[in-house]
């Protein structure tokens, strides 16, 4: 299925912007800021700090672009559309995705 997903879906724009109240979000006008946080990862008996820096931009925002699924054995665009819908609440995207990246599918056409 993920094979699938990388060899026929075409996303577009390949820059999707960031929009908030129908107008793009800009980096050097925004509020994003960077989060700071310490992973700790096991090796045998340490527990090794792990720095991350994560930039986060408060909501609300939205993203809009056009999906376009070329025809293949594999990949319907039922999954592909329950993928969207159910990755953006158990999975989400980006790093740290208990707590940041989580996202809603508001509309498919």
């Amino acid at each position: 299925m993920a094979k699938a997903a990388l060899s026929f879906v075409d996303i577009d724009p390949i820059e999707i912007p960031f929009m908030r109240n129908g107008k793009s979000i800009k980096r050097d006008e925004s509020d994003l800021y960077i989060a700071f946080h310490v992973a700790r990862m096991k090796k045998g008996m340490l527990t090794i700090p792990n720095p991350k820096e994560r930039p986060v931009l408060p909501l609300p925002w939205e993203l809009s672009f056009n999906i376009t699924l070329m025809d293949n054995p594999d990949l319907t665009e039922s999954i592909l559309k329950r993928l969207f819908y159910e990755g953006g609440i158990s999975i989400g995207w980006g790093t740290f995705r208990g707590v940041y990246g989580k996202f809603e599918v508001s509309g498919w056409e």
